[in-house]
């Protein structure tokens, strides 16, 4: 016979939890209305602890631990029940339930077989995080049956108890219903039910970015590219870096008069010994000592720490300390330098680099200065210049590639260590109206025989700071104020991040800003808005008028119109790089079975209709080209299909505002369907419409249209 419960927990939404495998008509009936019933949970175990006089039966009766899974919740046989015990004394036994992650545990069924011989006194539940510590869920005293029973002892608690253990601690009655001994506990199937407790995973760090300078640097010199001008945010110092003073002696507080926006040490220029460019400490009694904490925003790797000092005639800085940390308190050393004597009033890098991988938020630099400087007279100043810290930072969009074709050479800003997609770029000076490019510049830069890469095109020949005219494109003398336009086609959609756009700066000549403009036919432009060129004319070298923060723009074609500024006799540009990354994942399967959206389809004439999807959420959706197909039958599918049109308005394109389609007298019924060939991103656009030819020459109906999700 078979006693259960009379109320179902099903409704309440509870599972299954401990991985029961269900057969019998008895099991459908009490469990078939939880969650994990016809699919048991994996991962889950049980064992024996601790048995009391039950001579070993649990081992000999269910060696694989299985049978309290085993389902058949009604059935005696010994197939399906542990018998345990027929020994002298009590018997008592614990089972501990893995359930293999963090549950909510609502109710604990224990089924038992209660009658002649055989006859449970109680069972007590607990629940466990870690397997250790157990919170008690309370104990049920069973009744006597009026004869052989298996039966339900059921503990439910009205809070569920967070746990992945659960302990069930059974213990035998000394005497049966009819007054005579019992001889053992006969166990059958143990249900767990409540639900699997979603435990907020973990964010993940974003991964690391390229090696860069940390520090946020201002760079402009060129001293400054020729140490750092290779390395990522040189031309694009990351923001949200800051440094602090702590713990200054005997510098008379100069630290913060002489640096009181807390810039200097961060103003690029490393070998300038200017009061501009340098911060000079001390100036009082005793030894200046000084410690600078830079702040870097996130955790980052840290590879090398260069703190510029100046030493010289009355200044000679003696050690300099870099410390790590993560959380601004706790500090490991990085390295400590002596720096040395110079032969005269010289600018020293004191560069270090840990001996092993170190990750801090937080850097210090300790500078302690030195008694005598090489003269052997007194030092009064502590003469710091530049701090730049190297290393990687995380970078939650993800790397972003070369997108220009660039060549890529084995050193300087484009070397052979960069990423880069083989988009087969090409590029093409505009040369009509409003932009014309001048034409002595479209014609030095074909002039590119002796670049030593083989002649390739000047804006893409891997080039930075040289100005060869085999490597950079030179307008004619006289072109003060004239613009030159250049479109780059990348062959296919790309998320944008950044562009590189080298140009001279002196007095001859210097491009005051540029404009990008991007698209996704090559006809339809939306401007990304003016970059203003930064690097001042002393610079006299060639410098990267850097943009930034194009993440999310998507774009096949780059135009960049240059402007050269109005007192500049001449225009020079030498490399354009366009960095970014692919918008989607190309390892997406295609789904030719478009789910439904609404397009507005009307009949011009008996010959012409126009389509209209302008109501359709390009931006959400992120759909980048459509395909239009005709079909004389209807159709939901387009495998096999052969498109009529196709239109490319590109991801998060401005809005398509139709498309005119011409009808032969058979094509009763039309539609479109979108599915693009070549991923443009995470969606695919998919539209169809239908017209009616109705005998009106102007019909007008809403059809049903679809977007393909890859």
């Amino acid at each position: 016979m078979l006693c259960a419960s009379c109320w179902p927990l099903g409704a309440q939404g509870l599972s299954i939890l401990s991985g029961n495998q269900f057969t019998s008509t008895e099991d459908s009936q009490e469990y078939s209305g939880y969650g994990h019933y016809a699919n048991p949970r994996s991962g889950v175990s049980y064992s024996y602890q601790d048995p009391v006089y039950t001579g070993g039966d649990e081992l000999t009766e269910d060696s694989s631990n299985s049978k309290l899974l085993a389902g058949n919740i009604g059935s005696t046989d010994a197939n399906d029940m542990v018998y345990l015990g027929n020994t002298s004394g009590v018997t008592v036994v614990s089972l501990t339930y893995d359930l293999g992650s963090i549950c909510e545990v609502d109710t604990v069924d224990v089924w038992a077989l209660c009658g002649e011989d055989t006859q449970i006194k109680k069972v007590t539940y607990s629940v466990s995080e870690d397997g250790v510590n157990y919170s008690g869920m309370g104990t049920v005293y069973p009744g006597y049956p009026s004869g052989d029973t298996v039966l339900q002892i059921r503990k439910s608690n009205s809070t569920p108890k967070l746990g992945r253990y659960v302990k069930v601690l059974v213990e035998e009655q000394t005497l049966d219903y009819t007054g005579d001994w019992s001889f053992r506990v006969s166990l059958g199937e143990v249900v767990v039910l409540g639900t699997p407790y979603e435990v907020e995973p973990e964010p993940e760090d974003p991964p690391l970015g390229p090696t860069g300078v940390l520090s946020g640097n201002t760079f402009t010199s060129q001293e400054d590219f020729q140490h750092y001008g290779s390395l990522a945010y040189y031309g694009n110092p990351r923001s949200g870096v800051s440094y602090s003073y702590e713990d200054a002696v005997y510098t008379g507080g100069d630290e913060l008069s002489e640096d009181p926006f807390r810039v200097k040490l961060n103003s690029g220029k490393v070998s300038s010994a200017d009061a501009a460019d340098m911060l000079y400490l001390g100036n009082t009694s005793g030894v200046t000592q000084i410690s600078i904490v830079y702040d870097l925003g996130v955790e980052c790797e840290v590879d090398t720490v260069d703190t510029w000092v100046f030493c010289g005639a009355g200044t000679q800085i003696k050690k300099v300390t870099s410390y790590i940390s993560s959380n601004g308190v706790s500090y490991s050393t990085v390295k400590s330098s002596i720096v040395p004597y110079p032969s005269g009033d010289t600018m020293i890098q004191v560069s270090q680099t840990p001996g092993s991988l170190m990750t801090g938020r937080y850097v210090k630099v300790v500078i302690e200065e030195q008694p005598l400087d090489y003269l052997d007279n007194w030092s009064y100043t502590a003469s710091i210049g530049e701090i730049v810290i190297i290393g990687r930072a995380p970078d939650a969009a993800g790397p972003v590639f070369l997108l220009s074709d660039n060549h890529l050479r084995s050193s300087g800003s484009y070397n052979t260590s960069m990423l880069q997609i083989a988009t087969g770029a090409t590029y093409q000076w505009t040369t009509k109206e409003p932009f014309v490019t001048d034409g002595h510049l479209i014609a030095s830069d074909e002039d590119d025989a002796n670049d030593g890469v083989g002649g390739l095109p000047d804006l893409t020949d891997g080039s930075d700071t040289q100005t060869d005219v085999s490597m950079v494109c030179t307008s004619s003398i006289g072109t003060e104020g004239d613009y030159a336009g250049v479109q780059f086609d990348l062959k296919d959609v790309y998320e944008l991040g950044e562009i590189d756009l080298w140009t001279l700066a002196d007095a001859n000549s210097y491009m005051d800003g540029y404009e990008v403009l991007i698209s996704n036919n090559g006809s339809d432009y939306t401007s990304l808005g003016f970059t203003v060129n930064t690097h001042p004319r002393s610079s006299n070298g060639m410098v990267n008028a850097w943009t930034g923060g194009l993440s999310g723009q998507n774009a096949r074609y780059v135009k960049i119109i240059m402007h050269n500024a109005n007192d500049s006799q001449q225009l020079t540009v030498g490399e354009i790089a366009i960095w970014g990354t692919r918008p989607y994942d190309i390892s997406l399967p295609v789904n030719s079975q478009p789910e439904p959206v609404s397009t507005d389809a009307r009949l011009k004439n008996y010959s012409k209709l126009y389509l209209d999807w302008s109501n359709y959420n390009h931006v959400v959706n992120d759909v980048n080209q459509y395909k239009i197909y005709i079909e004389t039958q209807n159709f939901s599918t387009v495998s096999g299909l052969t498109p009529v049109k196709t239109i490319s308005p590109g991801s998060k394109a401005p809005r398509q505002s139709g498309e005119l389609l011409r009808l032969g007298a058979g094509d009763h019924l039309l539609h479109c369907r979108d599915t693009t060939d070549e991923c443009r991103s995470r969606a695919r656009g998919c539209q169809s419409a239908g017209a009616d030819h109705a005998g009106s020459d102007r019909y007008h109906r809403q059809d049903q249209a679809s977007v393909q999700y890859q």
